[in-house]
């Protein structure tokens, strides 16, 4: 399971006791396909959906992968390969066996989404990271070979559309009219009638833009509306706070944009902390604040605060601390 960030592709990894790292995996159960077992298993270990694509035909079993092929299954959404590979005893046969391992191939369109608590501890890593994980042979080399097939795989989730220099242009004038109503000074801001405009503005926004997106069924990316315009567009959604049930839809969608190469990592995470903070979860990244009446400017709380700086530096923000600064600049 393969994300993309700021600052390239990431492959998820699992910490299971005894085994070390190694990639999310499990039996196939009774009545199960092997596509299933593998949604499945991605979702109990890693907590995050995973969306499945299938292997080009010129994808080969790397030369130096040490388990044979049992066999292969072309093109399909099925199994990449299968493999047979020895197994120690476990919870399924008290001696040493071989297993007839499936391997699939997907991406985490989300990959700060949690939909269940994973069963490990779970993280994203680095091709470079590879090397010092204690990984198995055999997963250090499919993960190794992999990181070379995902970037051409990823585009083909959403391919680049012809330019729409007219909706382009529609987005910008709608972004402001946004940031109209919210930069006008404290005096303006705090009258009624502002209230009301500033109510207005957001909602003939989120009309329009689920509107657009019911059409499309996808978030229209840097090759169709320039990067100003996916920027204008997220904002938009990131504003409809009022419409919580869009703003998940768009993240899904918004999800594949940025996977394919279409949209900027940012976008999504920043949406990702709205969501959470809503539904009040912790958020990754650190990008929503409060301040209690008489108090300081501060974040809401966060999921993992030792690791902040470095979440946000892999979609390509800057540190915490002086994000507070700009926003302390700004209050």
């Amino acid at each position: 399971m393969f994300a993309r960030f700021a600052d390239g592709w990431r492959l998820g990894v699992i910490a299971q006791p005894h085994l070390g790292g190694h990639l999310p995996g499990g039996y196939v159960e009774h009545g199960e396909t092997t596509v299933e077992a593998a949604e499945r298993e991605a979702a109990q270990e890693s907590g995050r959906s995973v969306h499945l694509v299938p292997r080009p035909l010129q994808a080969e079993l790397p030369a130096d992968y040490p388990h044979p092929q049992v066999s292969s299954s072309g093109s399909e959404l099925e199994t990449w390969w299968a493999m047979s590979t020895p197994a120690a005893p476990d919870s399924r046969c008290a001696r040493e066996h071989l297993h007839l391992d499936h391997l699939h191939v997907g991406f985490a369109l989300r990959p700060f989404h949690v939909i269940t608590p994973p069963e490990h501890p779970f993280r994203w890593v680095a091709p470079r990271d590879l090397p010092g994980l204690g990984l198995a042979r055999d997963t250090q080399v499919m993960g190794t070979y992999l990181f070379s097939l995902v970037p051409e795989l990823a585009r083909g989730l959403q391919p680049a559309g012809d330019t729409e220099p007219e909706l382009r242009l529609a987005l910008l004038e709608r972004m402001k009219h946004d940031q109209a109503v919210r930069t006008a000074g404290p005096d303006v801001r705090a009258t009624p009638e502002h209230r009301e405009k500033w109510r207005a503005v957001d909602e003939a926004n989120t009309a329009w833009v689920k509107d657009l997106l019911a059409a499309r069924r996808a978030f229209p990316g840097d090759s169709v509306i320039g990067s100003d315009g996916v920027q204008a567009l997220w904002l938009l959604v990131q504003h409809a706070d009022h419409d919580r049930e869009l703003q998940a839809r768009c993240a899904d969608l918004l999800g594949r944009t940025v996977t394919a190469g279409e949209a900027d990592p940012q976008h999504l995470a920043l949406l990702e902390d709205r969501l959470a903070c809503a539904a009040g979860q912790p958020q990754w990244f650190g990008s929503q604040f409060y301040r209690e009446p008489g108090g300081p400017l501060e974040p809401a709380p966060l999921r993992e605060p030792t690791h902040v700086d470095e979440f946000r530096s892999w979609v390509g923000l800057n540190s915490l601390k002086d994000y507070a600064d700009q926003l302390t600049g700004l209050s």
